[in-house]
């Protein structure tokens, strides 16, 4: 694909810095980025490799002007919108769970879900978390089990194979830098040795415009804090009458007395509750793309004359320059363009709890990495107020008696299967 290489509109101006985020000496201009005239619309789950070199180029600069395609800078994240099932006891009318509030609860089938978009439907994923009663491993009596499975929803069978590599790709990640830090797995035990919570999340990514993990982690979040498990009583042998609760589906772990199989499941949803300490120990998952420019500088040679006679010419010498730009919350066209990608988890108190690096053959130094860290601590409160922002929104349009439903939100524009 031929084209001819674009450079950004910028204006001279000194070096400075935003947000932590790289940026060069150059102001960007207060208008969006024209889209190139080779790039390509694609905006699947699988973004296209066969991006041209002048693209490549023409993104990159605008990242090193801190302006991007959609107009914003390195470290602005996209509008997202952040649908979840937000269960209480009772309503403002004193009416049980469902019944007259006008709301529903979550997705059929699920004990929480979420469903995180973006305008136009570039991004568009759902996240269910349902819950059983199983036996615990014998490696671990006292704690729950959480798994986790993520699909893509492909439109053809050419991308199968490489979709299917990506859906392990993503499940391995967030296994590694999520679910450690999800929820407290001894919370989830009923009777050890006996009875304990699983906990299966599913996530479907219906669509994808870039940075999918950390929209699989918001989703997940989201559903998580929204989930429900029943209170459980385990029945003690010989004196029904003597029981432990289990408070939120989690405890029953003291006593001394000898306890049978049976348990008592109370179906009122008003008594349950969500798994404890979601909120203050769920991780959230920022990825910093890095993106590579580089530059040739030219050395003019000395040249002496000797007995007025002229000297050969000398070849010029040439130095090429490597700069690392950060942009986070990249879109599929910005992740082609990328040498490396890290992934950090962070919990709400700003502690990093995993790294990964991905997405690429770029290297990085120990410098490179500690500033990459302290970007995605920094953005992470982003990510958490925005969170909280979507969640008071919901709850303030429930608190005015709106007549849309949880479900309706969480399903426009897809069936819902009963």
């Amino acid at each position: 694909m031929a084209a001819a290489a674009m450079s950004s509109p910028t204006t001279p101006s000194t070096a400075r810095s935003m947000g932590g985020i790289a940026t060069t000496s150059a102001t960007p201009a207060t208008t969006p980025l024209p889209p190139p005239a080779a790039a390509s619309s694609s905006s699947n789950t699988n973004p296209s490799s066969s991006i041209s070199f002048s693209e490549v180029q023409y993104i990159t600069e605008g990242c090193a002007s801190n302006l991007r395609l959609d107009g914003r800078s390195c470290g602005d994240y996209r509008p997202y919108t952040i649908s979840n099932a937000h269960h209480q006891s009772t309503t403002q009318n004193g009416g049980a769970y469902n019944g007259g509030g006008g709301k529903e609860g979550p997705l059929v089938l699920s004990n929480g879900s979420s469903r995180v978009l973006l305008p136009g439907c570039t991004t568009d994923i759902l996240c269910s978390i349902r819950a059983e009663l199983v036996k615990p491993a014998p490696s671990s009596p006292h704690h729950g089990i959480v798994d986790l499975s993520v699909e893509y929803q492909h439109s053809g069978g050419s991308n199968k194979r490489s979709g299917r590599a990506e859906e392990l790709e993503i499940s391995s990640i967030l296994s590694k830098l999520l679910l450690p830090q999800l929820v407290n797995r001894q919370d989830l035990c009923i009777m050890p040795h006996k009875y304990v919570w699983r906990l299966f999340v599913d996530v479907l990514i219906l669509s994808c415009d870039g940075c999918v993990l950390d929209a699989c982690a918001m989703a997940i979040r989201s559903a998580m804090s929204c989930t429900l498990l029943p209170k459980v009583t385990p029945v003690f042998q010989g004196d029904a009458a003597e029981t432990m609760t289990a408070s939120g589906g989690a405890g029953g772990k003291g006593g001394g007395r000898r306890r049978d199989n049976d348990f008592l499941i109370d179906g009122d949803i008003t008594h349950a509750l969500p798994p404890p300490g979601v909120e203050k120990h769920c991780p959230v998952i920022v990825t910093v793309s890095v993106l590579t420019q580089s530059s040739v500088d030219y050395e003019e040679p000395s040249i002496t004359l000797q007995n007025d006679e002229a000297a050969a010419p000398a070849a010029r010498r040439s130095r090429v320059r490597r700069r690392q730009i950060l942009v986070i919350d990249t879109r599929s066209e910005e992740e082609a363009c990328a040498s490396s990608k890290v992934t950090v988890s962070v919990d709400p108190q700003g502690n990093v709890c995993g790294v990964h690096k991905h997405g690429g053959k770029g290297t990085l130094t120990i410098g490179a990495l500690g500033e990459i860290t302290g970007i995605a601590v920094s953005c992470s409160k982003k990510v958490l107020g925005m969170m909280q922002q979507e969640s008071a929104k919901a709850a303030a349009v429930d608190g005015e008696g709106g007549n849309t439903t949880v479900g309706e939100n969480m399903l426009r524009g897809h069936f819902e299967l009963r």
